[in-house]
């Protein structure tokens, strides 16, 4: 007798046995014993979650010829019609592949014959597997049957990709969505199998499998299937590893290592074991980010790490010890920088060059990390706290011409009759802030490059528009542009100001925004060129070579 695999040999044949997915179970059985079935059903969901068994269990129910009154929610698997069913053979339930049957003509053909009543039983099944590879036109002729089929012609549609089915046919049908089934239940399934298989099993090997399933049933099966042909009647973690392609559990702790003690001759041994191991670098790239995400679990939830982490003890517990090490910073930046590796590994033709640099810098940086973010946020702090005190308070007087709503966000303020009111280091942080946003959203920054920096006081913003712009004050009091702009400035701030925008007369040496932006280019680029004209390597450099610098531009990170 030929071999059957196990994803065939243990295919669910009652709704009990159609795990994860209790919510349609419980739902088709009601509908079952209460006589409200519905003439077209619609199963979507990824793949291998139980769609065609349970298009299937719903048919054997119905023609089970045990069940004629429906007086049961479960087929009986041992009659005549359970069992052609099973086997794929029965006259009144027609499987059809959507894929390989997707023309117009073939759905003709189901309206050809859908007018005859069954050969024995009460209903005629038509299952349409991936429906959504049909093509239009064969769609539109279903519609039709679809809506008003004979009362003994019943339709279940299944696919993995519902959004590109047409409304017209969802709107006609009953639809259930199927989830990815947990690792835990198929893990439970597993171990299940294999005791009935006479295999010793290894629970991590099996956790393993199922968490490489991606929730699919059918393939955590199939890997089951390919591990046991390779590791014989007792499974073992290490061969798990080895037939799945994975990184060994030991590479991936010492790579949290590396970045925790920053040694490089841990990382030229990280490097070297990986190389030797054949590891894709993508694969372990991909892997290091989920243990990163675990870091952040565990950093945050630590008193929830069972639930959050599928892992063994072991493993959570040196997950653990690594997370104490690092802070969120240092977390963030390393998932960060980690994504980035796995994005650019598919740009080189040499993908281990990527993960070699990755895992010889990283370290370092990380290290240097939290020291740099300790010098930059004291320095910007000592700067903001000064901006709500510094600055002259400005007199104003009133502006009868224009006037603005008061219950709006953006309000319009008084104009000022003396000079600008300078603040030199808010207009720098002004400015750069501006800048900032243009790379976010450059529409929003550019309206704000044609204003100027009048004062800040009490936590209030005053920014004026010249009258050449006047029509921008209609915007710049619109709720949303407000909250917008508020956004930006808490998020690169920290700090919540309040916006008022009126109209100006000022004289030329009240520069709008982008004249400031300009000035401050300007002045930036004279200081680095006094710099680099102060640098005894340049000067060096240039004496040697007789070179002179024709020009200097700021790189931006």
């Amino acid at each position: 007798m030929a071999y059957e695999v196990i994803a065939r040999k243990w295919r669910p044949l009652n709704f009990d046995q159609l795990l994860g997915q209790e919510h349609i179970s419980q739902t088709l059985k009601n509908a079952i014993t209460n006589k409200r079935l519905s003439h077209a059903f619609l199963f979507t969901g990824p793949r291998g979650t139980g769609k065609t068994s349970a298009s299937r269990i719903l048919a054997k129910t119905l023609r089970c010829e045990n069940n004629s009154k429906l007086s049961k929610a479960e087929p009986c698997n041992a009659c005549d019609q359970c069992l052609k069913i099973t086997a794929g053979q029965s006259l009144d339930v027609l499987e059809i592949d959507g894929a390989s049957n997707n023309g117009v003509d073939a759905i003709r053909e189901i309206r050809e014959t859908i007018k005859y009543m069954p050969s024995s039983g009460t209903y005629k099944l038509y299952i349409i597997d991936e429906v959504h590879m049909l093509s239009n036109s064969a769609f539109n002729a279903l519609l039709k049957t679809l809506e008003e089929p004979p009362p003994h012609v019943i339709f279940i549609l299944a696919t993995t990709e519902v959004q590109k089915i047409p409304d017209t046919v969802l709107s006609r049908c009953q639809r259930f969505d199927f989830r990815r089934i947990s690792i835990s239940v198929i893990s439970q399934h597993l171990e299940n199998i294999c005791k009935q298989e006479n295999i010793t099993p290894d629970k991590q090997s099996l956790f393993l499998i199922a968490k490489h399933g991606e929730g699919s049933m059918r393939d955590s099966q199939s890997l089951l299937d390919q591990v046991i042909t390779f590791s014989g009647k007792t499974l073992s973690l290490e061969k798990s590893i080895q037939i799945l392609g994975l990184t060994p559990r030991e590479l991936l702790n010492l790579s949290l290592e590396v970045f925790v003690t920053a040694e490089v001759e841990k990382s030229k041994s990280l490097i070297e074991n990986l190389s030797q191991s054949s590891v894709d670098p993508k694969v372990f790239l991909g892997e290091l980010i989920e243990e990163i995400r675990h870091l952040l679990l565990i950093k945050t939830c630590p008193s929830n790490v069972e639930n959050l982490i599928p892992l063994s003890v072991n493993d959570q517990e040196h997950l653990s010890g690594v997370a104490k090490k690092l802070s969120h910073k240092q977390i963030y930046f390393l998932f960060k920088e980690a994504l980035n590796a796995y994005e650019d590994c598919s740009k080189m033709p040499d993908p281990f060059m990527i993960l070699e640099f990755f895992l010889l810098k990283l370290p370092y940086q990380i290290h240097n990390l939290e020291n740099f973010s300790t010098t930059v946020g004291a320095t910007q702090t000592k700067s903001f706290a000064a901006l709500n005190t510094a600055g002259p308070k400005a007199s104003a007087v009133k502006n009868s011409t224009q006037t603005l709503d008061k219950n709006k966000n953006a309000t319009m303020a008084s104009a000022p009759t003396n000079s600008f009111s300078e603040q030199p280091d808010f207009a720098y942080y002004w400015t750069s802030l501006v800048k900032k946003i243009a790379s976010i959203n450059p529409p929003l920054s550019s309206k704000l490059s044609h204003t100027f920096l009048q004062t800040v006081e009490n936590k209030i913003i005053k920014i004026g528009v010249p009258k050449s712009h006047e029509f921008l004050l209609e915007e710049f009091s619109d709720k949303n542009f407000t909250k917008k702009l508020k956004n930006y400035i808490k998020t690169f701030w920290n700090r919540d100001y309040d916006l008022e925008f009126f109209l100006s007369y000022a004289t030329e040496h009240q520069k709008s925004l982008s004249g400031q932006i300009q000035q401050q280019e300007e002045a930036e680029t004279t200081e680095l060129q006094n710099k680099v004209d102060q640098n005894d390597l340049v000067q060096q450099i240039k004496k040697e070579l007789g070179i002179n610098v024709k020009s200097i531009k700021k790189i931006k990170n």
